[in-house]
């Protein structure tokens, strides 16, 4: 699931860290992706050049110091276990600049449980079956009214200017 949400990212124009819990899956996830936008071209979904830009938005990283650490916005899309997922949003607050936004990917697990853990003045919501680029657009959008508002420092003023959104993919189940 994270490493779709990845690919769509990139398709729309973000930069992507995408990381896993283990570096196989992480390898096994990058040539997936590589495999479904090949396949879109093949279709004619997709051009060629469009399937190779989304393809070098993306960049596998092994830490989530390094998937993490410059962030404006992180998309978890781990286990759907509350614990699992409050763990990474507290190692995820502790990690992220102070105003990056956190979303969840889950579709069963309240997101107000799952940031009980974090700083408030993070910002966070469900990102579970929504389409990206309105949500990023709105959410850019809000953050700039917020900034002359509370004096935060001015959020980037397009998609584009976004550091690298960081998909953080589901682990298995032993």
């Amino acid at each position: 699931m994270g490493s779709q949400i990845a690919q769509q990212c990139a398709l729309h124009g973000y930069q992507v860290n995408l990381t896993d819990v283990d570096e196989a899956l992480l390898e096994r996830a990058v040539a997936s992706n590589r495999a479904l936008l090949q396949n879109r071209v093949t279709k004619g979904r997709l051009t060629q050049e469009d399937a190779d830009a989304a393809w070098q938005r993306v960049r596998p990283v092994k830490t989530l110091e390094d998937a993490a650490g410059q962030a404006d916005f992180v998309i978890e899309a781990v286990f759907e276990n509350l614990e699992v997922k409050q763990d990474l949003f507290s190692r995820l607050d502790k990690l992220c600049p102070p105003l990056t936004i956190l979303a969840s990917n889950s579709s069963s697990i309240v997101i107000s449980k799952i940031a009980a853990v974090i700083d408030q003045s993070s910002s966070y919501f469900t990102l579970a079956r929504m389409g990206l680029k309105p949500v990023i657009n709105r959410l850019i959008s809000q953050w700039k009214l917020a900034s002359r508002s509370t004096g935060i420092p001015k959020p980037p003023a397009t998609s584009s200017e976004i550091k690298p959104c960081t998909m953080l993919r589901r682990p298995r189940m032993a």
